[in-house]
């Protein structure tokens, strides 16, 4: 039992590191090229190794931070080049599969997408961009999961992990906070034209939520 509860500990106190290292990644307390020990951070918060460097490896596998042995964690660039070749990717990918698989979508599949909606955009309210990017990936995920590509889902979830991040991080330089409205009127579009049957208008509308994205990111540089 005490073994038990020792992992769960270290496990709580790893998700907690891993907030505060990324909420500094995203409010730029950490910049590009910025290099992470484990020491500064175990000095910081006067705690054992173990959740900290779980934290920072977990960082690592998600493409935010990079591992510089016997020297430290060096945090990623989340450069522009980047995120317009991701977002390429998207749009080819998902905007290719719902051409192309028109047909397969079922009623069922639908309102898998409305029952996302219903219960994160209810009614507009404020939340967190990385937040409202989860569950935006949600959505996204979701709808390249009834093509049955367990390849093409996977390297889609990891990249709107990197998106997210960046997402969050334009939001904070533009208007240093956060938090956003959050209404999601082109998902609930999307479904609309889902329901209708048209195919072209509702590609469209795919390409248009994923280019949404470099709106924000313009902005920023």
């Amino acid at each position: 039992m005490n073994v038990v509860k020792s992992k769960y500990t270290v496990s709580i106190k790893k998700k907690h590191f891993y907030d505060v290292i990324l909420s500094r990644i995203i409010q730029c307390n950490y910049n590009s090229g910025d290099i992470i020990t484990e020491k500064s951070l175990v000095d910081e918060f006067e705690v054992s190794k173990s959740p900290i460097r779980e934290a920072l490896i977990e960082l690592c596998n998600e493409g935010f931070l990079k591992s510089i042995p016997r020297f430290g964690y060096e945090v990623v660039s989340f450069s522009k080049d980047n995120i317009v070749q991701l977002t390429e990717y998207r749009t080819i990918v998902e905007c290719g599969y719902l051409e192309t698989h028109w047909d397969s979508i079922t009623v069922q599949n639908i309102n898998k997408l409305k029952e996302i909606l219903q219960t994160y955009y209810d009614e507009p309210h404020k939340q967190a961009a990385l937040e409202h990017w989860e569950h935006n990936t949600e959505f996204h995920l979701t709808l390249i999961s009834f093509f049955s590509n367990e390849f093409v889902y996977k390297q889609l979830k990891s990249a709107m992990q990197y998106l997210g991040v960046a997402y969050a991080q334009a939001y904070w330089i533009n208007l240093h906070r956060e938090d956003i409205i959050t209404e999601c009127e082109c998902h609930k579009r999307f479904i609309r034209l889902l329901e209708a049957n048209k195919k072209i208008e509702a590609v469209e509308c795919l390409r248009q939520d994923i280019g949404n994205f470099s709106t924000i990111e313009e902005q920023k540089n």
